[in-house]
């Protein structure tokens, strides 16, 4: 799940989801914005595994935050390392 912690990174958030989606990987998106707290609370009723988040300091910096929600761990990664390799980075198994 890719979500936005502004509505002005609402492009940016849908072109993430379109080239995550090019790679192989399930990716949703809330369609129209809400705030974080609700796209999250989106992302574990459709049962997301990670979060992708995109925050205008975070975007600035050229990295995003992932949040592991089942391990309930959050991390950094590089933006262009994620979009590069995504299965790896987000260490998802086929």
């Amino acid at each position: 799940f890719v979500a936005d912690a502004a509505e002005e990174l609402r492009g940016r958030t849908r072109q993430v989801a379109a080239q995550l989606r090019r790679a192989g990987l399930q990716t949703e998106f809330s369609y129209t914005w809400q705030a974080l707290g609700k796209q999250l609370k989106t992302a574990d009723k459709k049962g997301a595994r990670h979060v992708i988040i995109l925050g205008n300091e975070t975007t600035e910096r050229g990295v995003v935050q992932i949040k592991d929600l089942v391990g309930g761990c959050d991390r950094e990664v590089a933006l262009d390392e994620l979009l590069c390799r995504p299965t790896e980075v987000l260490q998802v198994r086929s």
